[in-house]
């Protein structure tokens, strides 16, 4: 059972038109959160997330704020306007993300380094360093997510494991450094989820299809199940919880057993 979040917190999650993070949005919802604060650069799918969180709740305050948070400007915005409606934040989850088509690093010219650490990086950064105040004031949290990729090399994906390394380096400084004013921050790592984002990032179908068949075998828990959006939502939601409150600088895998997996 996942521990109850107050009604009175507000709740942060970026990247939330889609995968994780809608899902975990919707998640705070139905473990009691009333106040949510939703943004990616997608209209549309913010509403759909809005729609499911009412359907969890009707008493539920979803708020959407629409940005692209490699923006400075709009991480102001996003903060200014949540502070604005809500007066406070408790929870911050950095979800946003994203990926390029791998290759090896001659593939991988400096600009499109610039764009994943953009996305990845930079923007988790600049919007925390605007909610710390906000989250010292609050004794709150934070949850990052980085993914397996920050822990174990995946091959043509040079770009994404670094950011996502990066991400969890982060996370322990963060820990090291904000407990002394009460915030927590923790990371999660999920292992491959299928739920769009690689076709988002433009596998085809066909390499899904593919993909599905080697998780089978490479993430050996629960029989080699494929990991859903439910699975990482739900230890999100736990982190940002008070039943973790002695839980803080440590990297959470979700990955199906797949960095015990070892073949010989």
């Amino acid at each position: 059972m996942i521990a109850a979040i107050g009604a009175n917190k507000v709740v942060l999650v970026t990247g939330s038109s889609s995968g994780f993070g809608a899902a975990t949005a919707v998640k705070f919802v139905e473990k009691g959160a009333r106040k949510v604060v939703i943004t990616a650069r997608g209209l549309e799918g913010l509403e759909d997330t809005k729609q499911r969180c009412l359907e969890a709740s009707e008493d539920a305050d979803v708020f959407i704020v629409k940005g692209d948070l490699t923006k400075t400007e709009d991480c102001d915005n996003l903060v200014n306007k949540t502070i604005n409606k809500f007066g406070r934040i408790d929870v911050l989850v950095n979800n946003a993300g994203a990926n390029i088509l791998g290759g090896p690093i001659t593939s991988q010219d400096v600009e499109k380094y610039d764009v994943m650490f953009s996305i990845n990086v930079r923007a988790v950064y600049y919007l925390t360093y605007l909610c710390i105040p906000y989250l010292r004031a609050t004794r709150g949290n934070i949850v990052n997510i980085s993914s397996i990729a920050g822990s174990i090399p995946i091959q043509n994906c040079i770009l994404y494991c670094m950011t996502k390394s990066a991400i969890e380096m982060f996370t322990k400084c963060l820990a090291a450094d904000e407990g002394v004013h009460g915030v927590r921050a923790n990371c999660v790592a999920p292992g491959v989820i299928l739920n769009g984002f690689h076709q988002r990032f433009g596998m085809s179908d066909d390499d899904v299809e593919g993909l599905k068949e080697r998780v089978k075998v490479s993430h050996p828990g629960n029989g080699g199940r494929l990991g859903e959006n439910e699975d990482v939502s739900k230890v999100i939601v736990f982190l940002a919880s008070n039943e973790a409150s002695f839980v803080t600088g440590q990297i959470n895998l979700v990955d199906g057993g797949f960095s015990c997996y070892n073949p010989i």
